[in-house]
């Protein structure tokens, strides 16, 4: 296509305020897999079966969003069967459609992918084609949810496994940002999921509002402390929140008050300023 259509609003709307986006992220990714005729990466966005209302989200992209907005003109039950039904049928147009063979980067977006099995399914497919030895699997998670003992087998089977969490914050201000989330769940699952013995890394998805940016430095010290004696983070945990990318729509970094702004620039005036036009440091 030629042209920008419904699906691609999100993409459209960052690139319009000169932020980077997955569709030019892309580029690069994509383009260069292509060239070298090396494996190929698959990213899933199957359903938006999710258990939090984070601010930076909505109801199309969070199963809890949609019910609490459409509560009065739709029943629950509706809701869930809908997204199942969706699922089901964009698992099997996968299965059809999609070369298998060429894959061995598997890379979950959600909703919440830990929350369903649709991540297994896929994964299994793939397994008819080639060795799990040879794929990389990554999941863009809100850390809420423990992988079950099924997913934990199938995690050993492959070659590299990277949870991307999404926080925003830690204690009080995640329990706010990702509500209905609890803070002290979070960090369980992840001391848990540290001590199974299959090599997960750990990075982090860090989306930057003006309800959280002044206490960016609470959340490194955090990181600093939690993965101290760790060995399973891809990057140094002083830099764990230190890509974070800049909500869209009314959370924007735009919409930050003059007098927290300057605030902050006081705050942290030796940190590196943070770039609106990649969404990094």
């Amino acid at each position: 296509i030629t042209h920008w259509v419904p699906e691609c609003k999100f993409c459209q709307i960052r690139e319009k305020n000169k932020m980077h986006s997955p569709r030019l992220q892309s580029f690069d990714r994509f383009t260069t897999l292509k060239e070298s005729n090396d494996s190929l990466r698959a990213e899933f966005q199957i359903d938006q079966e999710c258990n939090a209302a984070c601010l930076i989200c909505g109801p199309w992209n969070s199963s809890t969003w949609e019910k609490y907005q459409s509560k009065k003109e739709f029943k629950i039950e509706d809701i869930d069967k809908r997204i199942k039904n969706d699922t089901s049928q964009f698992i099997e147009k996968i299965k059809n459609d999609l070369n298998f063979s060429k894959i061995s980067i598997l890379n979950f977006l959600g909703g919440e992918p830990l929350l369903s099995d649709s991540h297994l399914i896929i994964i299994k497919e793939l397994e008819k084609y080639k060795d799990l030895k040879e794929v990389r699997v990554n999941y863009i998670t809100n850390g809420s949810q423990r992988p079950t003992d099924e997913t934990i087998e199938v995690w050993k089977k492959c070659k590299d496994v990277s949870l991307t969490l999404s926080i925003d914050g830690i204690e009080d201000h995640f329990n706010y940002l990702r509500w209905p989330l609890q803070w002290h769940q979070v960090k369980n699952n992840l001391k848990y999921i540290m001590d199974l013995d299959v090599p997960i890394k750990f990075t982090c998805s860090y989306t930057v509002t003006p309800l959280n940016i002044y206490y960016h430095d609470r959340y490194v010290e955090w990181a600093v402390n939690f993965f101290a004696n760790s060995q399973v983070t891809r990057v140094s945990p002083d830099i764990f929140f230190g890509q974070p990318f800049s909500a869209v729509g009314v959370m924007t970094t735009a919409a930050t008050p003059p007098e927290l702004q300057e605030e902050i620039k006081r705050k942290y005036n030796n940190f590196q300023s943070f770039d609106n036009s990649t969404g990094h440091n």
